[in-house]
């Protein structure tokens, strides 16, 4: 016969903790003993780290030299090309276009909980990133660089390396986003505003150089480069607005780039790697955006000589039935007659 049981209720807490049982405790003495409890050790975010420059001064030096021979007006480019070709050859990115629309990429990247970054003037470069270094590559940081009316030259192509003559502002910051995905607008003279007006290139990492953009190519910028970069090196050093970068401000900041004070160095962007994932993902974000927004057929409005044409053809068309109304009534009016008389 199988011993009787004793009720939980009649055994002491004694023996109840030394059968693995414990005291029952209320909800508030519970959270009363959490709060008691020291706080885990904050991780301080991981400083950033720059990456060695894959290219020796010597190496670099050898080519400087060769391009000083060539001609003066593409004497910068013709070195950002030069040095970009020594970090290797393209890599791999397969044959499908990663033409992406503006909202696809933001919607992507605030999918991911990646924030924008603030920007001293609109043409700093946007950047998305979080607060600390990931390994993910979905989270990793995203810079969007402009190729026209911007303060830098930029040649980057899909999965191959490329350059930038940024300024010093815009080089620290797009340095300290580590590796970054990079996404380039598609801005041309022959198509203005296309339909897919961003390029995704692949996985990057930004080197300064010692070397800076000489004079002869800063006078070969544009008027809008020249003057956005004085408005980022106004508004980052004296903190005043778009309407500090007035004339004798870019006058200023181009008297200080020929004494040297000043400068934009030249920054290359070597390809880490093309992240087919992360592509297909971004043409998945989107695909999705062309059928959630829904288009409504635009008419066009024709021309002057369209318009003029079908008020003809429309004033044609009630003058015969106005006339031909007449001459129903008129004969009418003849069978009317005849039966009359």
């Amino acid at each position: 016969m199988a011993p009787a049981r004793t009720p939980l209720q009649q055994i002491p807490h004694a023996s109840r903790r030394d059968n693995g049982a414990s005291k029952p405790v209320s909800p508030y003495k519970s959270i009363v003993a959490a709060a008691k409890r020291p706080a885990p050790p904050v991780v301080p975010p991981r400083p950033y780290v720059a990456p060695p420059l894959p290219l020796s001064e010597r190496r670099m030096q050898s080519e400087y030299e060769k391009v000083l021979n060539g001609p003066v007006d593409g004497r910068d480019a013709s070195f950002g090309e030069s040095l970009a070709q020594l970090l290797g050859g393209p890599l791999s990115s397969g044959n499908r276009p990663y033409h992406l629309r503006v909202a696809a990429v933001q919607n992507f990247l605030s999918g991911q909980r990646l924030h924008r970054q603030p920007m001293f003037t609109d043409d700093f470069p946007v950047r998305y990133k979080l607060g600390n270094y990931t390994q993910d590559e979905n989270r990793i940081p995203a810079v969007f660089l402009k190729n026209t009316n911007a303060p830098f030259i930029e040649r980057t192509m899909i999965a191959n390396h490329g350059f930038a003559y940024m300024t010093s502002e815009v080089c620290d910051a797009v340095r300290e986003c580590g590796q970054f995905h990079l996404f380039v607008y598609r801005q041309s003279p022959s198509d203005p505003e296309p339909q897919y007006p961003l390029r995704y290139c692949g996985l990057f990492l930004a080197h300064k150089t010692p070397y800076q953009l000489s004079p002869r190519g800063w006078e070969c910028l544009s008027d809008e480069a020249k003057e956005a970069a004085a408005q980022i090196t106004c508004v980052s050093r004296r903190g005043g607005g778009r309407s500090s970068a007035t004339p004798e401000a870019i006058l200023h900041y181009r008297q200080q780039l020929n004494a040297g004070a000043v400068g934009m160095p030249l920054v290359l962007l070597q390809c880490v790697k093309f992240s087919y994932n992360y592509g297909s993902n971004l043409l998945s974000a989107d695909s999705m955006l062309s059928v959630a927004v829904k288009r409504t057929p635009v008419k066009a409005i024709p021309g002057r000589a369209e318009l003029e044409r079908r008020e003809a053809e429309e004033a044609e068309v009630k003058a015969a039935i106005k006339q031909a109304r007449a001459d129903d009534q008129a004969r009418q009016a003849a069978v009317r007659h005849q039966r009359r008389g």
